[in-house]
């Protein structure tokens, strides 16, 4: 499953004096993205608050694509690319909803963390997680096979 239910404008705050969006903002935005994500998967803030377990961000690989600029509507494709009992690796890509061009990518791993440190992932979620992964290669697949 690609999840793409995150939409954001590009924000006063988020443009330097160029009038471009900055280079923060972009992770900013495709972090808030990646927060719904994990809200969707159910491993966000009510996860940690119901079973003191958590996703903490280890590694993340960025790409600028294009400029954005204040008020620039934007969305975001997130999906699972893959993961394991500790770690789960994430793709989000910022979308410019005017020209439906990727203007930001990121790939991002997360270690599955509880009070005493790493933790294994708990099997509801991973069952959760081999569903969103099977849906997101099936979505990617029927793409790869449009005309």
């Amino acid at each position: 499953m690609t999840y793409t239910a995150y939409a954001v404008s590009v924000e006063a705050a988020w443009v330097d004096f160029n009038g471009h969006m900055t280079d923060s903002a972009y992770a900013v935005a495709c972090s808030a993205a990646n927060e719904a994500f994990l809200e969707h998967l159910g491993m966000s803030a009510a996860y940690r608050a119901s079973r003191g377990l958590a996703l903490y961000t280890v590694e993340a690989t960025l790409r600028w694509l294009r400029e954005c600029h204040l008020g620039d509507q934007l969305r975001a494709r997130s999906r699972v690319l893959s993961y394991d009992t500790k770690r789960l690796r994430i793709q989000t890509t910022l979308i410019a909803a005017a020209s439906d061009e990727s203007v930001f990518a990121g790939e991002y791993t997360y270690l599955h963390v509880g009070p005493d440190g790493v933790a294994a992932i708990p099997e509801d979620r991973r069952l959760v997680l081999a569903a969103a992964a099977d849906a997101a290669e099936a979505d990617a697949t029927a793409a790869d096979e449009s005309p």
